[in-house]
């Protein structure tokens, strides 16, 4: 299974650089080291069905269901320490 980041990580990652240097080495580096899958229409309306549905994060960001859209979208399994959340989300295929 190849390693992919939808661009919502990688904004997610580069928010937190220190400085300018950090940034470019960080995205430098996730570029190389992930295939990064980008926002589509179709992720966009998964998007829309989970923040407007009935299933809810526990301790969700408007970010963190991009990341599920995403993965969704693209039927990717999804790789976190939070399985007990994202885990009870139909669909979600988590490693």
């Amino acid at each position: 299974m190849e390693p992919v980041l939808c661009d919502g990580v990688i904004g997610e990652i580069l928010a937190g650089a220190r400085s300018r240097k950090e940034y470019d080495d960080l995205y430098k580096y996730l570029t190389r080291t992930y295939r990064v899958i980008p926002f589509t229409v179709e992720v966009s309306e998964r998007f829309n069905a989970l923040v407007m549905g009935g299933e809810r994060l526990t301790h969700g960001h408007l970010s963190d269901y991009l990341i599920v859209a995403t993965a969704l979208a693209y039927d990717a399994h999804l790789r976190t320490l939070d399985r007990r959340d994202f885990g009870r989300l139909s669909g979600m295929k988590l490693l």
